[in-house]
């Protein structure tokens, strides 16, 4: 209470007066308690949540494949970006395949050249049978293969090529510039996969020079703590997700849990990110979210 019950007094009609007795109660000190409850409970949630996001930061550079070094660095950044202890970054190494990816981008580029040469040759020799042949027996023109489908198709395909060995020669340049460069080899030039994919090289294979490292956040809504560590590097699933590297990730989010943790599914987190108001950006390749309640 503050003081004693205030009275009012209102006029009703001519010469009559209504009492009222008005209590006002003082609740600022409740206010205060509830908001430092919450405020402990905050700084609870994300201390906790801190800490489990440093387990997962630990377990992935244990337990990840080194090559480049850009999947666990991109970690590594994530983990600096969303205020976790700070660590060293470490650096981009050339790939212990970089000949062999190199020699993969020299044969697309040979590959294409030699479509070039081949449906060159086709033309030409359909040049060559028009300039030749004479007119039929009953003297009537031979139709000219210059304007049959087959050779429109051979222009079509030449020109194509043309304009890939450009390109495969300016990826091959751009590789030969680069030191941490990653290759996707959808087109079977690397080896052990042409067999794979026998002769058919519909796909282009493409490299990837860009540091796309990681980035981080730590949001608080109500009561849940959310730690999101944003892998954005273009081969970050993969790696993740090959048995052959040990999948590191699950690794490292089991380990989150066995010690008290929750993973939220991207959705989830998604919905207590739009609830907060934090943008995260544009769609990356890995996100694990970590909360604490």
């Amino acid at each position: 209470m503050t003081g004693g019950p205030e009275i009012v007094a209102r006029r009703r009609s001519a010469g009559r007066l209504r009492m009222l007795r008005r209590a006002s109660v003082d609740d600022s000190a409740a206010r205060k308690k509830a908001a430092l409850a919450e405020a402990n409970t905050k700084l609870v949630g994300e201390r906790t949540v801190r800490e489990l996001g440093t387990v997962f930061v630990d377990m992935i550079e244990r337990v990840s494949p080194r090559d480049t070094n850009r999947f666990v660095r991109a970690y590594q950044m994530a983990g600096n970006d969303a205020g976790l202890p700070p660590r060293a970054v470490l650096p981009i190494n050339p790939s212990s395949r970089r000949d062999e990816w190199i020699r993969a981008l020299e044969k697309q580029a040979e590959y294409w050249q030699g479509q070039v040469r081949y449906y060159g040759r086709l033309i030409d020799l359909a040049d060559r049978a028009d300039r030749e042949s004479g007119p039929k027996k009953n003297g009537t023109a031979r139709k000219r293969r210059s304007s049959s489908p087959s050779y429109r198709r051979y222009q079509r395909e030449r020109t194509k090529a043309e304009k890939e060995v450009d390109k495969s020669f300016a990826t091959l340049r751009e590789a030969l510039g680069s030191e941490g460069f990653l290759l996707f080899d959808k087109g079977g030039f690397a080896e052990g996969r042409q067999a794979r994919y026998g002769k058919r090289k519909r796909f282009r294979t493409t490299i990837r020079t860009k540091d796309y490292g990681g980035t981080g956040s730590l949001e608080t809504v109500g009561t849940i703590s959310l730690l999101t560590l944003h892998n954005r590097e273009p081969h970050a699933t993969i790696v993740a997700r090959s048995a052959r590297h040990g999948r590191p990730v699950d690794f490292a989010l089991a380990a989150v849990r066995a010690l008290g943790g929750e993973t939220l599914r991207k959705s989830t987190a998604d919905a207590i990110a739009a609830v907060s108001g934090y943008q995260r950006g544009r769609a990356g390749t890995l996100t694990p979210s970590i909360s604490a309640a």
